[in-house]
């Protein structure tokens, strides 16, 4: 049997062949249009601020403000500095009058207590010395060698002429006086009187015990 003529329509055709490259998707570029395009916002300086007149007066205020504190501040301190100078000069008068009125305290206190001293001396002196005559002794050598050898009278209480004129030298003529008190002694000679009475020579102690007296109080802390 005979093999019917193909129509063309009735030929198969096979698809091309492709490789797996050419069969995978291709990712291309999208075409660029200007309605997909971000464009970059243009750079615009931003006007200078305008003028506030109520910021320049605050700040001005502010500034004036500040210049009175500072003002103030140092105004303050030299006041209070004044004032402490002022408070130390007189706190440094009180002292000094505060210390003048304790020396003249300390100074009088220091005049009793010699005075009330040699007051009791002075009545207990003359009793001492009756009992003991080697001070009057003494006494009487002590004048008869400022005398230097010259004639000299030599006047004692009556009980120490008693007793001490024999060791007396010639140029001392030695007279007894009721008047003077034991261990009292008086002398003159031409050129030479001597006052040797309990009187006289506590006085003479007055001054070195009440200056004595005062340097110990003014050493003591």
């Amino acid at each position: 049997m005979a093999t019917p003529p193909r129509v063309p329509w009735m030929t198969a055709t096979a698809p091309p062949r492709r490789t797996l490259a050419d069969a995978l998707p291709r990712q291309g570029t999208a075409p660029a249009t200007s309605w997909l395009v971000r464009e970059a916002a243009p750079v615009v300086d931003a006007p200078p601020p305008a003028p506030c007149p109520a910021c320049a007066a605050r700040a001005a205020g502010d500034a004036e403000l500040r210049a009175r504190l500072a003002r103030a501040e140092e105004d303050g301190r030299a006041e209070g500095l004044r004032e402490t100078a002022a408070l130390r000069a007189r706190l440094a008068a009180v002292v000094a009058a505060l210390e003048r009125a304790q020396a003249a305290q300390a100074g009088a206190a220091a005049e009793a207590i010699v005075e009330v001293a040699l007051a009791v001396c002075a009545e207990v002196a003359p009793a001492a010395a009756g009992l003991d005559k080697s001070g009057v002794a003494a006494l009487m050598a002590e004048v008869v060698g400022v005398a230097g050898g010259q004639p000299i009278t030599l006047k004692a209480h009556p009980d120490d002429a008693a007793e001490l004129g024999a060791d007396l030298p010639e140029a001392v003529r030695l007279e007894a006086d009721p008047a003077l008190a034991p261990g009292e002694i008086r002398a003159h000679g031409a050129r030479l009187v001597i006052d040797a009475s309990w009187a006289v020579r506590l006085a003479a102690l007055h001054e070195p015990l009440v200056a004595l007296l005062r340097a110990r109080r003014e050493g003591t802390p």
